[in-house]
């Protein structure tokens, strides 16, 4: 049987139902947008998380699939620069989680939504054969001046990162090979933190062109954002990314380039934008001033569609 790729079925979908409504934004970007009236858009979200192809019961505790499965959506409203405010939980439950373990499940996410003032307004349960499956859909009203896409970078733009890249690609491994120690790394993986208040404070500015999140990983949610826009690349992984002493020792325990973490490990759910070059060093001050943080410049949107990562030393 030949398996499909999430894009390949992305694209068919696409195919099959064509939007030609002018008030939605339909697939193509992390969320959808339906227009609500002259200044505002909703934004939906939805992502699926699949027991042992997102997480592994052996180490991932209920608080970390309560945990994981709402920021991994989150950050995609978070990447339209937009406040999320409902959800719609499903789960579809084996026979082998215990009603103990839904309780955590559920007292976490309970927390979790009172912590960012997200109501929970619906969602199903069903029973499953084998595996468990964690459904969550997300909303959220914005702005539509503040609302960032991924198919609006220009030649010219600068590539920026906020968040840490490839700690949670490391963190996989070291859960995986039970390596003990390296807890921000395991946490990057078990607790991701969606970039909420990093993607409203961005929406708020014109000099960010585009935005996407940062979850498959920087070589494919780049290409997208590039394929979006017709656009390409350079990238230069800065040594700044790679060189502290944690991440060059549980790279060296575990066998693992950096620099492929870095550039093919996801999850990180960080925000990749681009900025007008001109206007760059403004908005690094901001933001640095707001979060006590300086997010990543890693290198140039170009005309030529390609992406092109430069070597380092």
């Amino acid at each position: 049987m030949h398996l499909f790729n999430e894009f390949q079925i992305i694209n068919l979908i696409k195919s099959k139902f064509p939007s030609s409504n002018k008030n939605i934004v339909g697939i193509g970007d992390d969320a959808a947008l339906i227009k609500i009236s002259d200044t505002q858009m909703m934004a939906i979200s939805k992502d699926l998380l699949v027991e042992d192809s997102h997480f592994r019961l052996s180490y991932f505790s209920p608080q970390a699939v309560a945990h994981k499965s709402l920021h991994s959506n989150l950050s995609d409203i978070a990447a339209m620069g937009i406040m999320p405010e409902y959800i719609l939980l499903g789960m579809s439950i084996p026979p082998y989680i215990s009603i103990e373990w839904i309780e955590e499940f559920i007292n976490c996410l309970a927390i979790l939504c009172k912590k960012h003032s997200i109501i929970v307004i619906g969602g199903d349960t069903v029973p499953s054969v084998d595996k468990l499956v964690i459904s969550i859909t997300v909303c959220g009203i914005g702005n539509t001046k503040n609302i960032k896409y991924i198919n609006t970078a220009k030649p010219g733009d600068i590539i920026c990162v906020a968040g840490r890249m490839g700690y949670a690609h490391l963190g996989l491994h070291a859960l995986e090979k039970n390596i003990p120690g390296f807890e921000t790394f395991k946490n990057a993986q078990l607790f991701p933190e969606a970039k909420l208040s990093e993607g409203i404070f961005l929406g708020n500015y014109y000099e960010v062109t585009a935005m996407t999140d940062l979850s498959d990983g920087l070589s494919i949610d780049l290409k997208n954002l590039c394929d979006a826009s017709n656009v390409g690349a350079i990238v230069d992984i800065n040594p700044s990314l790679t060189l502290d002493n944690n991440t060059q020792k549980i790279s060296s325990i575990l066998a693992i380039s950096i620099s492929d973490g870095v550039i093919h490990g996801g999850e990180d759910y960080g925000l990749l934008f681009t900025v007008k070059e001109n206007l760059i060093e403004h908005l690094s001050q901001e933001f640095y001033q707001k979060f006590g943080y300086h997010f990543y410049r890693l290198g140039k949107i170009t005309e030529t569609p390609s992406i092109i990562y430069t070597p380092y030393n």
